[in-house]
C-alpha cells in the first residue's frame, strides 16, 4: 500500500503529470483544454497558485493525487496570475480556447455554493494503478478531515459514472448543468458536514 502524503512546491510537476494521466479522457477537461499537455501546463500554474495557498494537496509516490479548497480559501486567481497562465496558454489555446476556457471556468465556479465548504477540484490516479482503492483513499482522506471539521465538501465531475461512485460516498446529486453551448454535462454533488 502506498502511503499518503502532503505535496509542496517539489511536488507540483509530479501531481500536474499524474493529474494530466488521469483526466486525459475527462469530458469537460478535454472539451476545454483539448489535450492531457495543455491540462499538464494549466495545472503548473493553477495548483500552487491557488491549491498551496488556501488548501492542500495530497498524492501518492508517482500514481495518484487528490486537490482540496479549504472552505473560504481564494477560488481564483489574481489579475496577475490569470494574465501570466493567460500568457502562458495562449499559444496553446489560441484566442479562442482561451476564451472558451474562461467561460466554462466562470459558469462552472457560478454553481458552487455560498455556504463554506471543502472543495474537491481534483482527483485521480495513473491509469495503471485504477482499479485499486487508490482514488478511494485520496477521496476519503479528505473525507476525514471535513467531518473531523463539520465541514460540507462540494464536488463536480462531468463523468457520469462517478455519479454513482459519488453517491456511495456520502455525496448528493445538486445538479446539473451544460457550462456553455456544446459544453459535456457536468454534475454538481454535495456531501452533508456529518457525511452519511
Amino acid at each position: 500500500m502506498t502511503d499518503l502524503v502532503k505535496a509542496d512546491m517539489s511536488d507540483i510537476e509530479r501531481v500536474a503529470s499524474i493529474l494530466a494521466d488521469a483526466f486525459s479522457e475527462d469530458p469537460i477537461m478535454m472539451w476545454t483544454l483539448r489535450t492531457p499537455e495543455i491540462l499538464k501546463r494549466s495545472l503548473l500554474h493553477l495548483l500552487p497558485a491557488l491549491y498551496l495557498e488556501g488548501g492542500w494537496i495530497t498524492r501518492s509516490a508517482n500514481a495518484g493525487a487528490a486537490v482540496w479548497l479549504f472552505p473560504g480559501g481564494r477560488q481564483h486567481l489574481t489579475a496577475g496570475q490569470t494574465t501570466r497562465l493567460g500568457l502562458s496558454m495562449l499559444p496553446y489555446l489560441g484566442i479562442t480556447g482561451l476564451i472558451r476556457a474562461h467561460r466554462v471556468d466562470g459558469s462552472v465556479s457560478r454553481q458552487r455554493p455560498d455556504e463554506p465548504h471543502l472543495y474537491l477540484f481534483m482527483v485521480g490516479v495513473s491509469q495503471f494503478v485504477r482499479g485499486t482503492g487508490l482514488g478511494s483513499r485520496l477521496i476519503e482522506q479528505g473525507l476525514d478531515e471535513a467531518q473531523k471539521n463539520g465541514w460540507p465538501v462540494y464536488l463536480e465531475t462531468s463523468q457520469p459514472d462517478r455519479v454513482g461512485y459519488y453517491q456511495k460516498k456520502g455525496f448528493r446529486l445538486v445538479s446539473s448543468f451544460t457550462p456553455v453551448k456544446g459544453a459535456p454535462t457536468l454534475w454538481t454533488m454535495r456531501r452533508p458536514p456529518t457525511g452519511l
